[in-house]
């Protein structure tokens, strides 16, 4: 790792990588407000909204609204970078 690696804890790099899988395979879109405050503020991750029109046959109230967080190039490459000087840590 390089002068660009953030300090962060092992919690907060843990958030960070929960990020990393799709939802389908147990991955999460969600953080808890300091840690996503933190973690968009060193450009790791970044808020997105998505919508999902509701059908033809149902009302527009049904339509359903995600928001949650991605991470960023920056924080993709950061966490890989982190994540293997980890293998064999199971602290």
């Amino acid at each position: 790792m390089d002068d660009d690696t953030p300090r962060l804890t092992r919690r907060e790099w843990d958030a960070l990588g929960s990020l990393l899988l799709p939802v389908t395979l147990g991955g999460k879109i969600t953080l808890g407000q300091k840690v996503a405050q933190k973690l968009e503020s060193l450009g790791l991750v970044e808020p997105f909204e998505q919508e999902i029109p509701a059908s033809m046959a149902d009302p527009p109230w049904m339509r359903i609204k995600i928001k949650g967080y991605g991470m960023t190039p920056r924080g993709h490459r950061l966490y890989c970078e982190w994540a293997s000087t980890q293998i064999g840590d199971t602290g």
